[in-house]
């Protein structure tokens, strides 16, 4: 399909063909002078060394264009060294960014050739694209008119709205909003229209699964560290021999299973959870049985006077639980005594 209009350059929405159009002008602007500059030392060049068509007459078709091919690249390469020199007499290049030094190799992609990396960088230098930049701005376009388009249907669906009368009720209504800037890299018309869905006790599924995760693993983790802290107490420390050491190992060994089988759990969980999050920075890690015990068991046995949370916690248990055995035997015990007492009574 061809237009009419920027002499038929280009393709894609008017917007586009006119910087296709611009683009293109610029290109032929300094083929042009490329070519009249090479014509006019072509000129030069046949005047010093006093180039006759006379002189020509014997040569073959072939001879004559491999000369006239020969001598268009000894111009050019004439003519570029000539540029060169005068650039360096103007002092065009005594302030040179990094003169002096080593040109810095750029091998940000070693997959591609060399000569078609460097083509690429001179022509995005000169204001062109390859077609796959060209293709990302077209869908940048693209995904700004479909942004536009929502927002004005955002605009028409609140008028509908406030014709209706649906704001006049609103809570706080004739005050200002209060300004919460808490984060600064999402956007604000995101962040805006997630807060009031939040405020009115709705909120995208992302974030409530984020709320379901961050409260298991914390549980998960206590648990790890509250059962080993139980474990060292019954087994090493204040409450050695109270205790059967098979009951206490075989209790630590149900608690591994049972953490490891909530890790593979949230494992699934996080995995899902990935998939729909808006932000890479809001993805969770996976879980590791080792690495949860290993942080569990360092964390309890770091710890020393104030710093005794989960030994304290564990202790405070183990004495409610002795004690209320305690009060259970004895009370059997004086059950006991009283079945006795009234069994010698009869």
């Amino acid at each position: 399909l061809q237009y009419l209009e920027y002499g038929g350059v280009g393709a894609g929405n008017p917007f586009q063909r006119q910087r296709q159009y611009q683009q293109h002008r610029v290109a032929k602007a300094t083929e042009n002078t490329y070519e009249y500059l090479l014509d006019k030392r072509i000129k030069e060049l046949e005047k010093e060394f006093k180039l006759d068509s006379k002189s020509l007459r014997n040569v073959t078709r072939e001879q004559a264009f491999f000369a006239k091919k020969q001598k268009t690249t000894n111009a050019v390469q004439r003519l570029v060294e000539d540029m060169i020199l005068q650039s360096m007499k103007r002092g065009d290049f005594n302030n040179l960014k990094g003169m002096g030094k080593p040109l810095k190799n750029d091998e940000s992609n070693p997959y591609i050739d060399v000569i078609e990396y460097k083509l690429n960088k001179i022509l995005i230098n000169n204001g062109f694209a390859p077609p796959w930049i060209m293709k990302i701005e077209e869908i940048s376009g693209c995904s700004m008119e479909l942004r536009n388009a929502v927002e004005r249907l955002v605009e028409d669906m609140i008028l509908q709205s406030m014709k209706r009368g649906d704001f006049n009720n609103l809570k706080g209504m004739g005050k200002p909003l209060k300004n919460d800037e808490s984060n600064p890299y999402i956007d604000v018309i995101e962040y805006k229209l997630n807060k009031i869905l939040i405020n009115n006790g709705f909120a995208p599924p992302w974030i409530m699964k984020e709320m379901e995760l961050r409260t298991e693993i914390t549980s998960l983790r206590n648990e790890a560290r509250y059962e080993y802290a139980r474990y060292l107490l019954c087994k090493e420390k204040d409450f050695k021999g109270q205790f059967s050491i098979e009951s206490v190992e075989r209790r630590w060994n149900a608690t591994i299973k049972r953490i490891e089988k909530s890790i593979v759990d949230i494992n699934k969980r996080i995995q899902d959870y990935n998939l729909i999050t808006p932000s890479l920075n809001r993805q969770f890690f996976n879980l590791s049985l080792k690495v949860e015990l290993d942080k569990a068991i360092a964390e309890v046995r770091d710890e020393s006077g104030d710093r005794s949370h989960w030994t304290g916690k564990a202790r405070s248990s183990i004495n409610t639980f002795l004690s209320n055995q305690q009060a259970n035997n004895e009370s059997l015990l004086s059950q006991f005594i009283k079945g006795l007492i009234a069994l010698k009574n009869l």
